[in-house]
C-alpha cells in the first residue's frame, strides 16, 4: 500500500507527475514510486 503524495508537478507540455515517499513505517516498505500520469490538463 503506498502513502501519502509527497509531491505534485505539472509539465510545460501538460504531462502531470506525483511522488510517494513511504516512511518505513510498520505496515508501510519505505519504497518512492514516481508516478507519470499523463495530460490532465
Amino acid at each position: 500500500m503506498q502513502d501519502k503524495v509527497e509531491g505534485l508537478a505539472v509539465a510545460g507540455d501538460g504531462r502531470t507527475y506525483t511522488v510517494t515517499d513511504n516512511d518505513g513505517i510498520d505496515d508501510a516498505t519505505g519504497e518512492t514510486v514516481f508516478l507519470d500520469l499523463g495530460r490532465l490538463l
